[in-house]
């Protein structure tokens, strides 16, 4: 959530990592969004993260589940930011 992670911000910490479950499972049971949803998701905190000049780290939780493709398409997603 942004909220989670404007605190971590606001502490002063050097950087953040985030997840997003991508899995169908787990995003089932966790959040429900599909693949598009996740990135917009995930490119507003990088970049509010980011604009703060902190370093930041994306990964795919339950990556092993995932489609490999949508992996694909999510990280490509995460580096042009």
């Amino acid at each position: 959530h942004m909220s989670d992670v404007k605190a971590a911000v606001n502490t002063g910490v050097q950087g953040i990592n985030l997840y997003m479950a991508t899995s169908p499972v787990l995003s089932k049971h966790s959040h429900g969004k599909g693949i598009d949803v996740i990135i917009e998701t995930a490119t507003k905190v990088v970049e509010y993260v980011k604009e703060h000049g902190l370093e930041v780290r994306f990964s795919c939780e339950d990556s092993f589940r995932s489609d490999m493709s949508d992996c694909v398409t999510i990280y490509k997603a995460m580096d042009a930011i």
